[in-house]
């Protein structure tokens, strides 16, 4: 995998760290989202081996919806990206995926991602659910190599580096 920065598709600016969810293409800032998606062309479907790899997990039927979200609208958050490897890693751990078929588990990330404050949000079902939803955020955190399981625990190790929210 290569190391070197990618650029936004919109503006060229060096180092993007959003991806458009339907092709991929890098952008920088929502401003430059809005702008790919707004262009009838710049946005073409996932390649066939990537439509495969993602078709294993359920799509909500529903198209998503842009709209501001409050931790986006405040730059003191911080917030962990994980890199590609790490989100690769995700993808093709048996335990994430068996996770996120289940309906159950797919009604609250669905109601996490569609809240206006996702943090709030994932308080509010991390405290109704905790048990059911502990185990997943188990598994990905194992997954995606950020925790490490220690006397019938799983402890956060960190793993990506802390950047600002923008």
């Amino acid at each position: 995998m290569s190391s070197a920065p990618t650029a936004c598709v919109v503006c060229a600016t060096p180092a993007a760290k959003y991806r458009c969810p339907a092709c991929r293409a890098r952008y920088c800032t929502p401003a430059c989202f809005a702008t790919h998606k707004s262009t009838p062309t710049a946005c073409t479907p996932l390649a066939a081996a990537a439509a495969a790899a993602a078709s294993a997990i359920t799509q909500p039927p529903h198209a998503p919806v842009v709209r501001a979200r409050i931790e986006e609208e405040s730059s003191a958050g911080l917030e962990y990206i994980l890199p590609d490897a790490s989100l690769m890693q995700l993808r093709s751990n048996d335990d994430v995926m068996r996770a996120v078929r289940d309906k159950r588990l797919q009604r609250l990330l669905l109601e996490i991602d569609g809240a206006p404050d996702r943090a709030a949000a994932l308080e509010r079902v991390t405290a109704r659910e905790a048990p059911h939803f502990q185990e997943f955020i188990d598994a990905m955190l194992l997954a995606a190599g950020v925790a490490r399981r220690e006397a019938g625990m799983v402890i956060f190790e960190g793993g990506a580096a802390p950047t600002s929210a923008s």
